[in-house]
């Protein structure tokens, strides 16, 4: 029996569709290409024993594409058992670099590249691309680099290898998209304001998002933002126009089209109507959708404005964003598996560096350290949707549980009261951060945290 596959022309009809304004006029293609290493270009035999190899699977010719290219040596349509959505597969010659883009990604010994394009699963994009990236990153286990064309963003055979290959964890969903920063040609300071917008949504069946008139001092904040709203965009329809999305306690944007409010831009603002005309391309038009404040500013003709009152609270580090659920689920795993570099770094300090209490720091105080940890907490009755999520002072660690002290007064949960002490168990940790003089460190900059540590307990000695 033979398994009927679509192919990616085919399966744009399968497309979810949002409702207007979001919705895409058609599927955007995901788009990978991969450096082949040596003079002579891969023969189709070539890659399909790398992908049966990889896939362990046979891969199947589904047809020859026939182009008006005379570079490009062949080009194939190919069916994968597991996969629902055929590959178009192609080579051609590589094109010429700048050295030290050349040089970074090792492509100096590399005449041809490896084309792969086919399209992604709107009901879980992430994990359609991490399976094809999985993929071909082992099909083509020679390959330097493998260049993501829908981001401009070239994955090296380390990061293949640590985000594909070696590690159980997926990686970050914000591997799906880049988020670009544009400020106007001549200001090099970065003084005035910036436009941010992303590269990436659309072939996720979402639009892309953007970020206008942001003052530069705010781009940090406001990347972590976007980022934000887009993990939130791959589980969860976009709201309306105007409608508010929640993106944390009390805080919430709004999304508008960019027809909206690029027209009332001055033309030397990045994001103007100037820095969107004459796109052969689409990139800045086609469908997108502006963070923008709920409250519109101005007497006479309000304004759709960038989102302040959310990135203050975020400045002021009073702002808990509520992430995708993909995202938390990968922070505690990642949570738990480094457990043990976060109990063998609390147990190599001692006071007056480590600090144990809940008391705030004030500023006559002696650089410290302290562990926090944070844990997830659900009342008998309750659907795991109400589990709340709680902070904790480390005291000590015991194997793998740590004694702890709660931040703060619990909302939901009733057991526990701001200043309890109980005993966390790994197994329910979601977040950790070790928060020092030089800044805080999560469970993603593990290597980062023990040096800075390592650095302060020396000084200590010292002194």
């Amino acid at each position: 029996m033979t398994q009927e596959r679509e192919t990616p022309a085919d399966a744009a009809a399968a497309v979810i569709c949002e409702v207007e304004p979001w919705a895409l006029p058609e599927p955007e293609p995901m788009t990978l290409i991969a450096l082949w290493p040596g003079d002579e270009p891969p023969t189709q035999l070539e890659i399909l024993a790398a992908l049966s190899s990889a896939a362990d699977q046979d891969a199947q010719v589904l047809e020859e594409l026939s182009l008006d290219e005379p570079d490009v040596p062949w080009a194939i349509v190919v069916g994968i058992p597991g996969l629902p959505v055929a590959l178009n597969i192609w080579t051609e010659p590589a094109r010429e670099l700048p050295p030290d883009e050349t040089d970074a990604i090792g492509a100096a010994d590399c005449k041809w590249v490896v084309g792969v394009e086919t399209l992604l699963e709107p009901g879980d994009p992430l994990d359609r691309f991490i399976t094809l990236m999985r993929l071909v990153t082992s099909a083509l286990e020679s390959s330097p680099a493998i260049l993501d064309v829908n981001t401009t963003q070239w994955h090296t055979r380390h990061d293949l290898d640590e985000h594909f290959t070696a590690s159980s964890i997926d990686p970050p969903v914000e591997v799906l998209w880049v988020i670009q920063i544009v400020n106007r040609e001549g200001d090099e300071q970065c003084t005035g304001s910036s436009w941010l917008h992303t590269h990436g949504l659309w072939r996720c069946g979402k639009p892309e998002l953007e970020m206008l008139e942001v003052p530069s001092a705010y781009t940090n904040r406001a990347c972590e933002l976007l980022s934000t709203i887009a993990g939130r965009l791959l589980e969860e329809p976009p709201p309306a126009p105007g409608e508010p999305l929640m993106i944390g306690n009390e805080m919430a944007v709004i999304l508008q089209p960019w027809q909206e409010v690029a027209p009332y831009l001055a033309d030397d603002m990045p994001g103007s109507m100037r820095d969107r005309a004459d796109e052969n391309d689409n990139a800045h038009t086609g469908v997108r959708a502006v963070v923008c404040d709920p409250n519109p500013r101005g007497a006479y003709r309000p304004l759709w404005v960038w989102p302040q009152a959310v990135l203050d609270r975020m400045e002021r580090d009073d702002a808990v964003l509520y992430p995708a659920k993909r995202v938390s689920q990968r922070q505690a795993s990642i949570a738990r598996a480094t457990w043990p570099e976060l109990a063998t770094m609390f147990t190599s300090l001692s006071e007056p560096l480590l600090r144990t209490d809940i008391d705030p720091v004030r500023p006559t105080d002696s650089p410290s350290v302290r562990f926090i940890i944070k844990a997830g907490f659900l009342e008998s009755d309750q659907p795991e949707e109400n589990r709340e999520h709680l902070w904790f002072v480390v005291r000590r660690f015991v194997g793998d549980s740590a004694e702890a002290q709660l931040v703060n007064q619990p909302i939901h949960f009733s057991q526990l009261r701001k200043g309890d002490i109980t005993h966390v168990q790994r197994e329910t940790v979601s977040d950790w951060s070790v928060i020092t003089p030089q800044g805080s460190f999560g469970p993603s900059s593990v290597g980062q945290m023990q040096r800075v540590i390592d650095e302060l307990r020396e000084e200590v000695l010292k002194t």
